[in-house]
């Protein structure tokens, strides 16, 4: 019978795409491997799984994907193209006539892509898996084996040991992200204290 043995915290140490990787596997009795060189069809959809929790995880902008008054410089011909890696653009001014469509800024008061100007904006990004913070790469990959677990063997029983250490390591993101935010840690311990576990896993 397969068992979930939680992870020991990584805290100290940079946890690489490959240590997810494991961790991802683990949670359904595989060996570990030493290189995700031509991965095998399980590795494959590890890899999958890891890729789209990563992306999923940086939706709502945290600290470190989030850029605010970021200035947009039209190209010769007028337009604002938007880098690949940015998911949202929105702007201090609730009445800017300016929204993201597509890869480009589109006017919508004057129905034209063709701004003509630079625009200063709020943008968040997708960063790729590395360069998410340690707190935040250790997160996504145990959300990322519940979800791989739950796809591949659907044990009830490790889903709930999962869904622990996920609500835990959610809890640490949290914490650093209060942090980054306001410097009183102690308060912003006692407001994520008071935060229900089913909130904190529907986010």
């Amino acid at each position: 019978m397969t068992r979930w043995a939680s992870p020991t915290p990584l805290w100290r140490h940079i946890i690489t795409k490959l240590d997810a990787i494991n961790i991802i596997l683990s949670g359904i009795g595989e060996t570990a491997i030493d290189s995700l060189d031509n991965p095998a069809t399980d590795v494959a959809e590890a890899l999958l799984t890891l890729h789209r929790v990563t992306e999923e995880i940086q939706l709502t902008g945290w600290h470190f994907n989030k850029e605010e008054r970021r200035i947009l410089i039209p190209d010769s011909d007028g337009f604002i193209n938007i880098p690949i890696d940015v998911h949202r653009v929105t702007f201090a001014d609730n009445c800017s006539p300016y929204v993201k469509k597509g890869s480009r800024l589109y006017d919508s008061d004057r129905g034209t892509y063709k701004i003509n100007k630079a625009v200063a904006a709020d943008i968040t990004r997708v960063l790729p898996f590395e360069e998410m913070p340690l707190s935040f790469r250790y997160y996504a990959a145990i959300r990322a084996a519940r979800k791989y677990q739950n796809n591949a063997i659907g044990s009830e029983n490790i889903r709930s040991f999962q869904e622990r250490d996920e609500l835990e390591a959610k809890l640490v993101c949290m914490k650093e992200e209060q942090a980054a935010k306001r410097p009183n840690i102690k308060t912003n311990m006692g407001i994520l204290n008071g935060w229900s576990v089913a909130m904190t896993l529907r986010r």
